[in-house]
């Protein structure tokens, strides 16, 4: 039996959901926090109040309720118990088929004595290994919290936050060993399943070495053509979960595939979006991919002279390049009737990057190594992300198969990108000195 789960709204309005509430519109009066996640998961069958009105958010939650309530993010049709493996959980129990399901599926395990203890209360640190085995969540944050170094869960902890599922609280603690309450864990699983319940990026100033963990967030793109490789490139991954690349890089080919920095090869259905003008494509991967986002900034969040570190694959994983530079000048350039906006960086691009993301000191991505000069590899130019970003919020409330995309193979071909940086630096040598 295939593991399905409601990612991004997959199927959800299509699976049939049993819960104790089931309703079009859900009322819960003694909700206010968290109060679109809590609707949204009790209109889709996944929580269910103790009656139509109430959800008792600030209760703590018990293990086996948590487990109910993942389970239900799943389609467990067909799903027959097998051998109880938990001394403690027993037929007749409410969670008893949720528990084996999650069981089987390696998404829960017991304790050494072969309890599962289904009444204890669950721990924030044992939400962040839930979540990560129920959804395969992959990846690890830049910064730690101050009371996870060493801890049982940390890795998993790492894994939720970079993937933006908790951010933990204003002290930097994530308070591991906390029971969860109600409301919190239905805001993660919300978040979770459907990216527009995610906070927005907190901006924490990193150093470059944490900044390397970036490097799980970028997929190398490879293009081929008539089943030949044509040109390989670099990409990474939006919040909507489609892959941000230069139009260059998939222009002119008819087959593409991306490898995650785990070596995992996902096709690409088609093209999302594309800009030819501006040097953008969105890729849509066949499937959801696990690991997290890289947050981007529009062009009124760039400032001269800050410190970017442009990132790329020019020899594919696991030979990531981090490259570290300045933003030299944002600028307005007309060509043949349009008006463009480009960064000016000076980290040092190596081919093969294209497509590549340029990020601030805070894990954003202000640009995308697009153009520069073979001949002086410290000289490049990015549109600003504007209309990426447009485009990818749109993507993040439609429902993943119902992205509509196009072949590849009807992509023209650039009409002439350099043409457009060649103009930059034209302006950029006629701009008087500082």
């Amino acid at each position: 039996m295939s593991k399905k789960w409601l990612y991004i709204l997959v199927s959800i309005l299509t699976l049939s959901l049993v819960s104790p509430v089931q309703a079009e519109t859900v009322h819960f009066k003694d909700v206010s926090t968290f109060k679109s996640e809590i609707t949204f998961l009790a209109e889709n069958g996944i929580v269910s109040g103790f009656d139509a009105d109430t959800f008792a958010p600030n209760r703590t939650l018990t293990r086996a309720e948590a487990v109910i309530m993942i389970t239900n993010t799943f389609d467990t049709t067909d799903f027959v118990p097998g051998e109880n493996p938990f001394s403690d959980v027993h037929e007749g129990m409410k969670a008893y088929e949720a528990i084996q399901f999650a069981a089987e599926y390696g998404i829960v395990n017991g304790f050494e004595d072969g309890t599962f203890r289904p009444y204890e209360t669950l721990t924030r640190g044992q939400m962040a290994q839930i979540m990560v085995n129920a959804y395969g969540l992959k990846g690890s944050n830049g910064k730690a919290f101050s009371d996870t170094v060493g801890h049982r869960f940390e890795s998993a902890i790492s894994t939720v936050a970079a993937h933006r599922i908790t951010v933990g609280y204003d002290d930097n603690s994530y308070r591991p060993n906390t029971g969860m309450k109600r409301m919190d864990f239905a805001a993660f699983l919300a978040r979770a399943i459907n990216p527009v319940f995610k906070p927005e990026y907190t901006s924490t100033e990193l150093t470059a070495e944490e900044l390397s963990v970036w490097s799980e967030r970028t997929v190398e793109v490879d293009v081929y053509k008539d089943g030949e490789l044509l040109q390989y490139g670099t990409g990474f991954i939006t919040d909507s979960g489609l892959i941000a690349t230069a139009y260059h890089v998939v222009a002119g080919g008819d087959e593409v595939y991306i490898y995650t920095a785990d070596g995992v090869e996902y096709a690409i259905e088609g093209v999302a979006f594309s800009d030819s003008d501006n040097d953008f494509a969105l890729l849509k991967p066949e499937y959801i991919l696990p690991y997290p986002s890289i947050p981007m900034v529009s062009s009124d969040q760039i400032t001269e002279f800050e410190t970017v570190y442009s990132f790329g694959l020019p020899y594919g994983f696991p030979d990531f390049d981090q490259s570290e530079g300045n933003v030299l000048a944002i600028h307005d350039v007309e060509y043949e009737g349009k008006m463009y906006k480009l960064i000016e960086y000076n980290s040092e691009v190596v081919a093969g990057s294209s497509g590549g993301p340029i990020v601030n000191v805070y894990g954003q991505a202000i640009g995308l190594n697009s153009s520069g000069f073979e001949d002086m590899p410290t000289l490049n130019f990015s549109p600003v992300l504007d209309g990426l970003i447009a485009a990818d919020t749109e993507f993040m409330a439609t429902p993943w198969d119902e992205i509509e995309v196009v072949e590849v193979s009807t992509l023209p071909l650039q009409p002439g990108f350099e043409e457009v940086t060649e103009a930059a630096e034209e302006a950029a040598e006629a701009e008087p000195a500082a």
